[in-house]
């Protein structure tokens, strides 16, 4: 067994795969580090506005940056490096122009976003702008992840993730500005690492200002079939927590957010793996000179590594469910404890959000993305459709409820859909594992 895994692990990969779990690692700890001393300045309710904030920063990051980065990753390999810098210039363009248009536009519909949202027509306009800055930096990470810089990836996300604690502490311990100094740290912070974004990107030679019609429609018509998707990964965790403020109160969004975000942690295994894993898939995927004895090996090795991964995974969410239960009931404020309960349902969530990424790496491959949206809006809405009763009659609870169906059925959809446009040999694989298990 143990020489099977060895032969499964391409060393190159797991170097790469290590430093992404490490500066990953030291981002996600952070939040961490620094939420006990917050959760001392911020009550529930607080939190909970600052949760909304970071809900509405969603819904329009989703508008904002139209997956220009999945556009970015699958053409980087396909593309001569002459004229990389006119493709990522082209799309930080498409990315200022959308931002403007939601400049234009959200003034006219503060009103009802106030109501929802509970945050003021200012504090939407520095969202739009936040989102400009992030859909930057979310492309500036995939160049680091795509040219190997591993090392650089790794200090980029160091201070990242140092400068978003530090104003956090600053704003919300020394300047007492609660949930506002909570949202100040971290739009600086954006701002801060999109102008560092932009100096690398200048120094790499991977700007220009030559304006390119075609290759802004051609990454319109591979974002504008993902909004939907995007979108209902909005609806998913947004809607929930729209509702549950509508209908049980501010305090419990807020204990809500706070198992989510606790329970987050668990996301920095799934992206570490995705960092290092999907450019390598693509990147062994993308000759045109591969014949199919070749590509037939290359899929089985992926499926293996992504069979151990995904056990690996597993393994860790159990481990993790007890650290973290721990952890929330030594370091934090005593009116987080009722976040608990929501915990086990977060972790199963993600398990199947990792599920449904493990397969859509193919369908982004493929371009076939079409009707990926389609599936996963579907999914999004039957899932706020069902939030709506099972708040209704089991409390905040019901939000968990709805989110462990909703990923159960987007990760299978998903699986089946991948399989069809791009198969991979997931299921042969594992009748001859579990053959030879047998023998």
């Amino acid at each position: 067994m143990l020489n099977r895994i060895k032969k499964a692990i391409n060393p190159a990969l797991a170097k790469k795969m290590f430093v992404y779990i490490v500066s990953d690692g030291i981002a996600r700890a952070m939040p961490f580090l620094v939420m006990p001393i917050l959760a001392i300045y911020m009550m529930p309710e607080e939190f909970g506005i600052a949760s909304n904030y970071i809900v509405f920063t969603q819904l329009t990051g989703s508008l904002i940056s139209l997956s220009t980065y999945s556009y970015f990753s699958v053409d980087f390999y396909k593309t001569n490096e002459s004229d990389k810098p006119h493709l990522l210039s082209n799309l930080i363009y498409l990315n200022l122009f959308i931002t403007i248009g939601c400049l234009i536009l959200v003034p006219f519909l503060s009103g009802k976003l106030q109501e929802w949202f509970y945050i003021s027509i200012e504090w939407q306009l520095l969202a739009l702008l936040m989102m400009f800055f992030s859909a930057v930096i979310e492309l500036f990470t995939i160049y680091l992840r795509l040219a190997e810089k591993a090392r650089l990836y790794g200090k980029f996300q160091f201070i990242r993730s140092f400068l978003s604690a530090g104003l956090s502490l600053l704003f919300v311990a020394v300047f007492l500005w609660s949930w506002q100094g909570r949202i100040f740290g971290l739009l600086l912070t954006n701002l801060f690492i999109f102008l560092i974004s932009i100096f690398f990107f200048k120094k790499a030679g991977l700007l220009s200002v030559e304006l390119e019609k075609k290759r802004i429609l051609n990454a319109l018509k591979f974002g504008l079939p993902l909004l939907p998707h995007k979108l209902s990964t909005w609806i998913s965790s947004g809607f929930e927590r729209i509702f549950i403020t509508k209908k049980i109160g501010i305090t419990d969004t807020g204990l809500y957010s706070f198992g989510a975000n606790i329970s987050s942690a668990m996301t920095l295994f799934v992206n570490s793996f995705f960092n290092a894993f999907t450019p390598y898939v693509y990147k062994q995927l993308s000759s045109n000179e591969l014949e199919n004895d070749k590509l037939n090996q290359i899929k089985k090795s992926m499926v293996v590594k992504s069979y151990f991964a995904t056990l690996a995974f597993a393994s860790i969410l159990v481990v993790c469910y007890f650290l973290l239960y721990y952890f929330v009931k030594l370091f934090f404020n005593e009116a987080y404890g009722r976040s608990l309960v929501y915990l086990p349902y977060f972790l199963i969530s993600i398990f199947f959000s990792y599920v449904y990424s493990l397969f859509s790496i193919y369908i982004f491959f493929s371009k076939t993305t079409k009707l990926l949206g389609i599936f996963t809006i579907s999914v999004a809405l039957g899932r706020a459709i069902i939030t709506i009763p099972l708040i209704t009659h089991f409390g905040t609870i019901g939000a968990a409820y709805a989110g462990v169906i909703g990923s159960f059925s987007k990760a299978i959809i998903v699986a089946v859909y991948s399989d069809k446009v791009y198969p991979m040999p997931w299921l042969s694989i594992l009748r001859s594992r579990l053959k030879l298990h047998e023998k």
